[in-house]
């Protein structure tokens, strides 16, 4: 049986993360073997979540331009 510590638990915890936020399985493995470098990675691995803040925000714009033309067709209905 392996033990797992608080470290252990906390990587995984990042993963899940960046799983939950959209990563995908090799943008995740990517960003773990910068994260468990030991060099200065927080520059690249801040690049990496800046592009899935952008493609998150774009996702969300594009969905309220959904409700916008959803609302539109039922106010339309509900107007005649």
């Amino acid at each position: 049986n392996r033990q797992y510590d608080d470290l252990d638990i906390e990587r995984l915890s990042l993963i899940l993360t960046l799983r939950d936020i959209g990563f995908t399985a090799k943008e995740n493995e990517s960003y773990m073997l910068l994260y468990l470098a030991h060099n200065d990675t927080r520059q690249e691995r801040l690049f990496m979540l800046e592009q899935r803040r952008a493609i998150l925000l774009d996702e969300i714009h594009n969905r309220e331009t959904q409700l916008d033309q959803l609302d539109y067709l039922r106010y339309k209905i509900q107007k005649s």
